[in-house]
């Protein structure tokens, strides 16, 4: 959980250009979709880093359906 920091993070911000006020220079080959690639100014950055955590954000518990075990189990002897 160390390596997720704000530094690390892809951050998109996707919504009609009037309410991002950002611009999209760039056009996607296949469907010709807009876009734009800029830094995150490193006050934010920053400011993101050193936030504290929201009180109810927290690691889900354990998934039971998730194995412990991947080791494969011998086949069964065949029927005589």
């Amino acid at each position: 959980l160390e390596l997720l920091t704000p530094r690390r993070a892809l951050t998109l911000l996707v919504g009609p250009r009037p309410e991002t006020r950002l611009e999209a220079p760039l056009q996607e080959r296949w469907y010709g979709t807009p876009y734009g690639l800029q830094p995150v100014a490193d006050e934010a950055l920053t400011r993101l880093a050193e936030a504290a955590p929201h009180p109810d954000l927290r690691l889900p518990p354990p998934n039971p359906y998730v194995p412990d075990s991947f080791q494969l189990l011998e086949p069964p002897p065949p029927a005589a």
